[in-house]
């Protein structure tokens, strides 16, 4: 949950033009590591390093994983992944991250069906599944059991939850989707361009605010 040094680490390297991926539930361990992808090597973000998730519960399933293979889809990581080892909140921070993206796209569906999810597979999850399902496989799909009717997050809606759960926007910025000129016209530049030899003594940048923390004096103010 060191957010501050997470995000030394990622400018870092973006400096050093190294490819940073994200949490990935059939790729991460439960730290960061080094794939290795056509003779590339890349840095993977650590499962557990999401905010909220906690290294133990990552850890059993990565092995589970290592043992078992990966993950088909969202009912193969349910039927496999104690209700001991992930609860309903992590869960959704998981799904914040995207970290289902590769097995299910569908972060809304996802998030939306966690509370479905924690019915059917928890503390009586063979019971549930014996009782409604005899020998029929469960599908995501079903839309007897699962709320189907949900579109997908907005830009904006993916980028908030990945700076919750994350610490700072991984899959994209709200500063790209404005058009070049605009940064032309106002005069903005890039702080990464910027050094103290410019010659200049007001200088424009933009950016977002990741995290605020307020401070009190002595008499208790803030």
């Amino acid at each position: 949950d060191r957010t501050d040094k997470i995000i030394l680490l990622k400018k870092e390297i973006e400096r050093l033009n190294i490819k940073f991926l994200k949490p990935d539930i059939n790729h991460s361990g439960p730290i960061f590591s080094i794939e290795e992808i056509k003779n590339e090597k890349i840095i993977r973000f650590g499962l557990g390093a999401i905010k909220g998730v906690g290294i133990k519960s990552i850890s059993s399933i990565v092995k589970d994983r290592e043992k078992n293979g990966k993950f088909k889809n969202i009912i193969d990581f349910m039927n496999r992944v104690s209700k001991d080892v992930i609860n309903k909140r992590q869960l959704e921070k998981l799904i914040q991250a995207g970290a289902f993206d590769s097995i299910e796209s569908n972060r809304s569906k996802l998030f939306n069906n966690v509370t479905k999810f924690v019915e059917l597979f928890g503390v009586d999850k063979n019971k549930n599944q014996d009782l409604l399902f005899e020998e029929n496989e469960i599908s995501f799909n079903d839309r007897n059991l699962f709320n189907q009717n949900l579109g997908t997050w907005k830009n904006s809606e993916i980028l908030s939850n990945e700076l919750e759960v994350i610490g700072f926007y991984f899959s994209d910025h709200p500063l790209n989707h404005y058009p070049k000129k605009f940064f032309e016209l106002e005069n903005i530049m890039s702080f990464k361009n910027y050094s103290e030899s410019y010659d200049s003594s007001v200088i424009k940048v933009c950016g977002a605010v990741l995290d605020i923390k307020e401070r009190s004096n002595k008499d208790g103010k803030k």
